[in-house]
């Protein structure tokens, strides 16, 4: 027999997989942009809650130029941490407009971003940039 207190974390579990689902977006989590070893300019897309492309490869220790796109009515952030969890720049996006940063890839590693509005990070606007020291 089923007790209430079973039915309960049932609909609960079953509620947190649905918002998880249903908030993510249409985010690719498999879809990885590279940037090479030749200057190159990264656009980078949020949208309505996530942000396109979410898993980024820098190939070597250096500066990129990133174009931060906002084609909603929306105001989003970017804010990017180094390995350590330190903030290495942190840029507000307002609504329709596109914002450009240079942004110094001095250490191998993960770098996560996020959007620093509140709730945007847990509907899925977060990723993170994969720097590989060659």
């Amino acid at each position: 027999m089923v007790s209430n207190y079973q039915k309960v974390a049932a609909v609960i579990l079953f509620v947190s997989w649905i918002l998880s689902v249903g908030c993510a977006g249409t985010q690719d989590t498999h879809k990885v942009m590279s940037v090479g070893t030749e200057e190159e300019k990264l656009v980078i897309t949020a949208t309505n809650y996530d942000f396109d492309p979410a898993q980024i490869e820098v190939h070597g220790l250096r500066s990129v130029l990133i174009e931060l796109e906002n084609p909603t009515d929306t105001e989003h952030n970017w804010t990017i941490k180094d390995p350590e969890g330190r903030v290495l720049t942190s840029v507000d996006m307002p609504p329709r407009q596109t914002q450009r940063v240079r942004v110094d890839f001095s250490r191998a590693g993960e770098h996560p971003f996020h959007c620093d509005k509140p709730f945007h990070p847990t509907l899925g606007m977060t990723g993170r940039v994969t720097v590989l020291e060659e």
